[in-house]
């Protein structure tokens, strides 16, 4: 029970130092896209632990919410289709990783994960490629 709490009351508090970092810049005046690189990681860090835990819906309206900010941070298009695909979402994470691919053609993670949301959608062959791709580098 208490390593339930803790758990819970963990994930709160990186959802509230998430949540203070959007509105501390909201409130500075800077465009989201003004963010340093250094909160931009830790950002997408948060958003990929979220998923890997199992809270791809906690990730997703955190996306929501930096993409109406106009949040053009790298990666975030990746991290989309992550967590679509956690959720069994294949055609939204197949466009999610369509957009990664399209913003950096060299992304492998994106290539791999595109590949394997095609092969579970029923279409192997538009997958192979990127499949070697990602497996050539």
């Amino acid at each position: 029970m208490s390593r339930v709490l803790n758990r819970s009351l963990w994930w709160g508090g990186v959802l509230l130092a998430a949540s203070f970092c959007c509105c501390a810049v909201a409130q500075s005046g800077a465009s989201p896209a003004a963010v340093s690189q250094a909160d931009s990681a830790e950002t997408m860090k948060s958003l990929h632990r979220s998923i890997d835990t199992g809270h791809a819906a906690d990730a997703l309206k955190t996306i929501a919410e930096l993409r109406a900010k106009n949040s053009d941070m790298p990666g975030l298009s990746r991290i989309e289709g992550l967590a679509r695909y956690a959720q069994s979402e294949l055609t939204l994470a197949d466009a999610a990783f369509a957009a990664a691919l399209k913003e950096d053609p060299n992304d492998i993670e994106s290539a791999q994960m595109r590949g394997l949301t095609l092969c579970r959608r029923g279409r192997p062959a538009a997958a192979m490629p990127l499949l070697e791709f990602a497996s050539a580098k």
